[in-house]
């Protein structure tokens, strides 16, 4: 196990111990396992509060998407060690803004399904962490500076929905002694969904090793490579991205020892397994990965803030990011036949 340094605003990583950090990687990379119960219970969660929302399948499948993408985000984001300042809005979040909006909602109902779906989840992180805290004291200590790393998150995000709405006044930020936090809904939803699953024996493993964590974000990288390798035999794509004239070694920022080298100096282009000797490098989430396709994923911007962090000429392989957006459709193909989730029940 290799815990990562977790910076969060207000809490650096110098003022957490070495334990406080092996305790929030544990609990982080624990909790991946049993996000698709989470979005299920949260979506149930939000219709019980929120009965004016729709209720049909796709309206569904949507606060499901935002329910999964949340907490992966947050997550996979603590486990990579990744700053607060590093915060973006996951693509799920903006497409899901989009479709609540042409479903003729506002940005309140956005919020309202913000402010249930947020303290539902915070219930369920600060449960564990609680479980597993040597003492109070340290409990008080990590939940505090989880709780400034997920308000920076949940702001973010909702200032950038907010956008969608025409509104440039930011959204929700959560703060300490927030009354939106306070949901008896959310943490009566949160410990239900604890309860049953423990009785199912399908709650959290007892060790992070144990967890399918790593698992889903091999196949993150799994996908990431298949889809290359399909542009470049099916697309035409190999004449484009060697444009990029080097190689580049991608490794996950979440499971470092996991990477894959792109050979862009040569026709046809070579994706192969593990870190091999390249002129660039490239540490990025499992997460971000998987959005790399999407027009709302801006590649230049994550390496500024630090969300992504490259060594070596990385103008050569910027050159040709934007050429990876046509493969959006191949991708969306190679992960529907490698459901990552699947990982879960393997």
């Amino acid at each position: 196990m290799s815990t990562a340094v977790i910076p969060t605003l207000g809490h650096p990583a110098g003022e957490l111990t070495d334990e406080d950090q092996a305790l929030v990687w544990s609990v982080a990379t624990l909790l991946l396992d049993v996000v698709p119960a989470f979005s299920e219970a949260v979506t149930r969660c939000i219709h019980d509060q929120l009965p004016s929302l729709p209720r049909d399948e796709e309206h569904d499948a949507s606060l499901q998407a935002i329910a999964r993408a949340g907490p992966r985000e947050l997550l996979t984001t603590l486990r990579a060690g990744m700053p607060a300042s590093a915060h973006e809005t996951p693509v799920e979040m903006l497409a899901h803004a989009r479709y609540v909006r042409k479903r003729g909602l506002g940005l309140r109902s956005l919020i309202d399904i913000y402010q249930v779906g947020f303290p539902m989840f915070r219930n369920v992180v600060r449960r564990e962490l609680e479980e597993r805290a040597k003492d109070r004291a340290q409990f008080e200590r990590v939940a505090a500076a989880a709780d400034d790393y997920a308000f920076a998150f949940i702001g973010t995000a909702l200032a950038r929905q907010a956008v969608e709405f025409g509104s440039h006044d930011g959204g929700w930020k959560p703060a300490p002694g927030d009354a939106a936090l306070d949901n008896a809904a959310a943490a009566e939803g949160a410990r239900a969904l604890r309860e049953e699953q423990l009785a199912r024996g399908t709650w959290l493993r007892a060790r992070p090793e144990e967890s399918h964590a790593r698992r889903q974000a091999e196949c993150a990288l799994d996908v990431f490579a298949a889809t290359i390798e399909r542009g470049v035999r099916g697309h035409d794509m190999s004449r484009l991205l060697t444009l990029a004239d080097t190689t580049l070694t991608v490794t996950l920022a979440d499971e470092q020892d996991l990477s894959v080298t792109l050979l862009l100096d040569r026709s046809p282009v070579e994706v192969l397994d593990g870190e091999l000797e390249s002129e660039a490098r490239m540490w990025i989430a499992s997460v971000d990965l998987e959005r790399i396709w999407s027009p709302d994923f801006y590649l230049p911007m994550a390496i500024t803030k630090g969300r992504v962090r490259m060594e070596g000429p990385l103008r050569k392989f910027l050159r040709v990011v934007p050429m990876l957006r046509e493969l959006a459709e191949v991708y969306e193909q190679v992960a529907a036949a490698m459901p990552c989730e699947e990982a879960l029940d393997a």
